[in-house]
């Protein structure tokens, strides 16, 4: 593991459910391999002490070199097979991501509880 430029390592939990849901959804058609290639550069820009995932469409169109309708696309995929889910800070009203805690997930036991409440309310 290579430390960020700050000399902090960065890390978050993959659990092996991940891998199961991730190729059912391929197997169905319902993921694209596209989707996935966009979900791990989500993971690198997930928080580790917060579990937010705090990047634009047009920044991941970027750096991942491929067009903004593309990785709209693919995250309205990931939505819909609640990898992901659009959330609101509700105190700032500021916007992020959260990869489900089922499948990623950061933290003490707290953070991770604190996680799944956020995702639970983000799909209502």
């Amino acid at each position: 593991m290579k430390p960020r430029d700050n000399g902090q390592e960065n890390f978050v939990m993959v659990f092996d459910e991940i891998s199961r849901q991730a190729s059912e959804a391929l197997i169905e058609k319902r993921l694209q391999p596209r989707d996935l290639a966009l979900l791990l550069l989500l993971l690198g820009h997930m928080n580790w002490r917060s579990g937010r995932v705090r990047i634009t469409a047009d920044a991941l169109a970027r750096e991942s070199g491929t067009k903004h309708s593309n990785v709209y696309l693919s995250l309205k995929r990931l939505q819909k097979e609640l990898f992901l889910v659009r959330a609101v800070e509700r105190s700032s009203g500021d916007k992020f991501m959260l990869i489900n805690p089922r499948l990623v997930s950061v933290g003490s036991p707290q953070r991770r509880a604190h996680l799944f409440q956020q995702f639970d309310e983000a799909l209502e």
